[in-house]
């Protein structure tokens, strides 16, 4: 049974949630240099997280394709990070450019015929 859009995103929402959960959890246990160490990986997260809660970004096989990975805010702040580009853009911006893009690479990857 497929999820419907509103079922997914609600999915993703918390998934995204237990991920910085458990982000926060491991920077507790690292101790005060580990959190003043993460301190720029922690408010982009908190800075995706606010897009997500207040201007849900994503639809559509966008929104699948982030929905479906096993540590999604993981995965949307290292592609972030990776694109210079995107890290002058606003966030609401970004992550739809991130999903579109992994939906993009889903869907050629999925058309490719076996070898």
């Amino acid at each position: 049974m497929r999820l419907t859009e509103d079922k997914m995103k609600e999915l993703l929402f918390q998934k995204l949630n237990d991920d910085f959960d458990s982000f926060v959890d491991e920077l507790i246990k690292g101790g005060r240099q580990s959190l003043k160490n993460a301190i720029p990986e922690l408010t982009t997260k908190y800075e995706i997280m606010l897009e997500f809660e207040y201007f849900f970004p994503l639809k559509g096989k966008s929104l699948r394709s982030v929905c479906n990975k096993k540590n999604p805010l993981d995965f949307l702040y290292k592609e972030w990070q990776k694109d210079v580009d995107l890290r002058t853009e606003d966030f609401h911006y970004a992550i739809s450019e991130i999903a579109e893009r992994e939906a993009n690479r889903i869907a050629k990857q999925n058309s490719e015929p076996e070898r």
